[in-house]
């Protein structure tokens, strides 16, 4: 699949983040590649929310600064904490020939088996790996197929996931990813239900003391 393409326009560093919001654009810094600190830029709001739905934090993209394309991965994106706006994106730029570390997300595909004949209840660990790899060995997601768990003895971890060629796990390989939890027996079910009771019975026959005040207040009234 071809790379998607941000564009983006050099800032000066003494522009406000206000007025580039203002111009319907999102401040952006770059950092990475031959260049010594971050680099101040602008994207074009609508363009940026559309290539956003279509990525992960291991998509590799190209990115046009002013007719010069570099490759980079999407960083940390700022977001207003009231009206949700993006605020800020950071750029990561990277180099081809060198490999990186990041985080691939996980895609559970399909329904266990376990699930849907014996009632048990699915539990994920993790939805993301940290990986090293050469950019473009980098994938946008790994995909966990799900029929594999018919039994509730069985499950899923680090050491299970196929990587694609190239891509190296940097997580502890016996890390659990996904397993199957059997329903609750009924006398599971009525033994909690007893520890409930005797909970609330336990809270409803306390002593109620009284507030320190008014304590104080007596001993006032007796002297």
């Amino acid at each position: 699949m071809d790379r998607m393409t941000l564009h983006a326009t050099a800032r000066e560093a003494t522009t406000a983040p206000a007025d580039v919001r203002a111009e319907a654009r999102i401040p952006v810094v770059i950092y990475g590649g031959e260049r010594t600190g971050a680099q101040s830029l602008t994207v074009n709001h609508s363009e940026f929310i559309k290539m956003y739905r279509n990525v992960t934090p291991s998509t590799l993209i190209d990115v046009d600064i002013d007719g010069t394309v570099v490759q980079a991965l999407i960083g940390e994106v700022q977001y207003h904490a009231v009206t949700d706006a993006i605020l800020h994106i950071d750029l990561r730029q990277v180099d081809l020939t060198q490999p990186v570390k990041t985080i691939i997300e996980l895609a559970f595909l399909g329904e266990a088996p376990a699930v849907k004949m014996y009632g048990g209840t699915l539990i994920t660990s993790r939805n993301k790996v940290a990986v090293q790899a050469l950019p473009e060995k980098l994938v946008s997601r790994i995909e966990i197929d799900l029929s594999f768990l018919d039994t509730f003895e069985k499950s899923i971890h680090l050491r299970d996931i196929v990587l694609p060629e190239g891509v190296e796990l940097m997580d502890e390989a016996s890390a659990s990813v996904v397993i199957v939890k059997p329903p609750k027996s009924s006398a599971q079910i009525a033994a909690e239900k007893a520890e409930d009771v005797a909970a609330d019975a336990e809270v409803a026959s306390a002593p109620v003391e009284a507030p320190a005040e008014a304590e104080a207040t007596e001993e006032k009234k007796e002297a």
